[in-house]
Protein backbone atom coordinates (compact mmCIF):
# COMPACT_ATOMS: atom_id res chain seq x y z
CA UNK A 1 0.00 0.00 0.00
CA UNK A 2 1.32 3.48 -0.87
CA UNK A 3 -0.08 6.83 0.92
CA UNK A 4 0.22 9.89 -0.78
CA UNK A 5 -0.28 13.66 -0.04
CA UNK A 6 -2.00 15.60 -3.12
CA UNK A 7 -1.57 19.02 -3.65
CA UNK A 8 -4.59 18.77 -6.29
CA UNK A 9 -6.85 21.10 -4.45
CA UNK A 10 -4.48 24.10 -4.97
CA UNK A 11 -4.44 24.19 -8.50
CA UNK A 12 -8.52 23.41 -8.26
CA UNK A 13 -11.01 26.40 -8.56
CA UNK A 14 -12.76 26.98 -4.85
CA UNK A 15 -15.31 26.44 -3.16
CA UNK A 16 -14.02 22.71 -4.34
CA UNK A 17 -15.87 19.64 -3.14
CA UNK A 18 -14.49 16.61 -2.59
CA UNK A 19 -16.48 14.67 -5.22
CA UNK A 20 -14.41 17.13 -7.28
CA UNK A 21 -10.66 15.81 -5.92
CA UNK A 22 -11.37 13.02 -6.58
CA UNK A 23 -12.51 12.69 -9.73
CA UNK A 24 -9.02 14.48 -10.27
CA UNK A 25 -7.32 12.02 -8.62
CA UNK A 26 -9.35 9.43 -10.11
CA UNK A 27 -8.08 10.94 -13.96
CA UNK A 28 -4.43 10.72 -12.75
CA UNK A 29 -4.03 7.03 -11.37
CA UNK A 30 -5.74 3.80 -12.18
CA UNK A 31 -4.60 3.01 -8.79
CA UNK A 32 -7.63 2.43 -5.88
CA UNK A 33 -8.62 5.58 -4.11
CA UNK A 34 -9.14 5.02 0.20
CA UNK A 35 -10.16 8.34 1.70
CA UNK A 36 -10.04 7.96 5.03
CA UNK A 37 -12.25 10.16 7.55
CA UNK A 38 -13.70 10.46 11.24
CA UNK A 39 -16.43 8.76 12.90
CA UNK A 40 -18.07 12.65 12.74
CA UNK A 41 -17.53 12.54 9.03
CA UNK A 42 -18.93 8.95 8.25
CA UNK A 43 -22.39 9.33 9.86
CA UNK A 44 -22.92 12.71 7.97
CA UNK A 45 -21.72 11.56 4.96
CA UNK A 46 -24.92 11.50 3.13
CA UNK A 47 -25.19 15.47 3.77
CA UNK A 48 -21.97 15.56 1.56
CA UNK A 49 -21.95 17.10 -1.83
CA UNK A 50 -22.61 14.19 -4.30
CA UNK A 51 -21.27 11.43 -1.54
CA UNK A 52 -22.80 8.48 -3.98
CA UNK A 53 -19.97 10.17 -6.69
CA UNK A 54 -17.50 9.92 -3.97
CA UNK A 55 -18.48 5.99 -3.31
CA UNK A 56 -18.31 5.47 -7.13
CA UNK A 57 -15.13 6.43 -6.98
CA UNK A 58 -13.15 5.23 -4.19
CA UNK A 59 -13.76 3.37 -0.84
CA UNK A 60 -14.09 4.98 2.67
CA UNK A 61 -12.01 4.28 5.27
CA UNK A 62 -13.83 5.47 8.38
CA UNK A 63 -12.17 5.57 12.31
CA UNK A 64 -13.98 5.87 15.47
CA UNK A 65 -11.96 8.68 17.82
CA UNK A 66 -11.80 7.12 21.17
CA UNK A 67 -14.06 9.62 23.37
CA UNK A 68 -16.66 9.74 20.67
CA UNK A 69 -19.82 8.81 21.54
CA UNK A 70 -22.71 7.17 19.27
CA UNK A 71 -23.27 3.75 17.55
CA UNK A 72 -20.47 3.26 14.89
CA UNK A 73 -22.26 0.61 12.65
CA UNK A 74 -25.70 1.63 13.29
CA UNK A 75 -24.97 5.11 13.07
CA UNK A 76 -23.17 4.04 9.27
CA UNK A 77 -25.72 2.15 8.36
CA UNK A 78 -28.56 4.57 9.01
CA UNK A 79 -26.24 6.94 7.41
CA UNK A 80 -25.97 4.35 4.02
CA UNK A 81 -30.54 4.16 4.18
CA UNK A 82 -30.51 7.79 3.93
CA UNK A 83 -28.91 7.53 0.86
CA UNK A 84 -31.43 4.21 -0.02
CA UNK A 85 -28.08 2.36 -0.20
CA UNK A 86 -28.01 -1.41 0.09
CA UNK A 87 -25.02 -2.72 2.58
CA UNK A 88 -24.30 -5.91 4.31
CA UNK A 89 -21.88 -6.15 7.40
CA UNK A 90 -19.19 -8.30 8.04
CA UNK A 91 -17.23 -8.09 11.86
CA UNK A 92 -13.41 -9.11 10.38
CA UNK A 93 -11.87 -8.85 13.80
CA UNK A 94 -12.77 -6.69 16.93
CA UNK A 95 -12.05 -3.44 16.08
CA UNK A 96 -12.73 -3.87 11.96
CA UNK A 97 -15.95 -3.82 10.37
CA UNK A 98 -16.37 -4.67 6.74
CA UNK A 99 -19.77 -2.87 4.84
CA UNK A 100 -19.98 -3.83 1.33
CA UNK A 101 -22.36 -1.55 -0.60
CA UNK A 102 -24.32 -3.14 -3.71
CA UNK A 103 -24.63 -0.55 -5.68
CA UNK A 104 -22.80 1.67 -6.43
CA UNK A 105 -20.01 -1.59 -5.98
CA UNK A 106 -18.25 0.00 -3.32
CA UNK A 107 -17.02 -0.79 0.60
CA UNK A 108 -16.25 1.14 3.66
CA UNK A 109 -14.61 -0.30 6.56
CA UNK A 110 -15.06 1.08 9.99
CA UNK A 111 -11.61 1.00 12.25
CA UNK A 112 -12.19 1.49 16.06
CA UNK A 113 -8.96 2.50 16.88
CA UNK A 114 -7.52 5.55 18.58
CA UNK A 115 -7.45 8.18 15.23
CA UNK A 116 -5.06 11.04 16.84
CA UNK A 117 -2.27 8.33 17.64
CA UNK A 118 -2.79 6.94 13.87
CA UNK A 119 -2.55 11.06 12.69
CA UNK A 120 0.50 11.44 15.33
CA UNK A 121 2.12 8.26 13.83
CA UNK A 122 1.67 9.34 9.85
CA UNK A 123 3.15 12.78 10.55
CA UNK A 124 6.24 11.47 12.95
CA UNK A 125 7.03 9.47 9.66
CA UNK A 126 6.33 12.19 7.33
CA UNK A 127 7.76 15.20 9.00
CA UNK A 128 10.97 12.72 9.10
CA UNK A 129 10.85 12.68 4.80
CA UNK A 130 9.61 15.65 3.42
CA UNK A 131 7.38 18.42 5.19
CA UNK A 132 6.86 20.18 1.56
CA UNK A 133 3.08 19.05 1.42
CA UNK A 134 1.97 21.58 4.88
CA UNK A 135 1.29 24.79 4.37
CA UNK A 136 3.72 27.38 6.06
CA UNK A 137 1.38 28.29 8.31
CA UNK A 138 0.13 24.66 9.60
CA UNK A 139 3.58 23.84 9.91
CA UNK A 140 4.52 26.90 12.26
CA UNK A 141 1.12 26.03 14.36
CA UNK A 142 1.93 22.66 14.64
CA UNK A 143 5.24 23.51 15.63
CA UNK A 144 4.54 26.17 18.16
CA UNK A 145 1.81 24.24 19.60
CA UNK A 146 4.19 21.39 20.25
CA UNK A 147 1.87 18.55 18.35
CA UNK A 148 2.37 15.52 16.70
CA UNK A 149 5.97 14.79 19.08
Amino acid sequence: PCIFISKIEKSMPTPNFTFKTIEEIKKRTKKKIIFMMGQDQITSFHRWKNPIDILENCHLVAVKRVDEAGDFINDTINMLNNLNLKASCKKSSDKITDISIESPRSSIILMEYDISEARSSVYRRCRSYDEHWLYDGVKRYIQDNHLYK
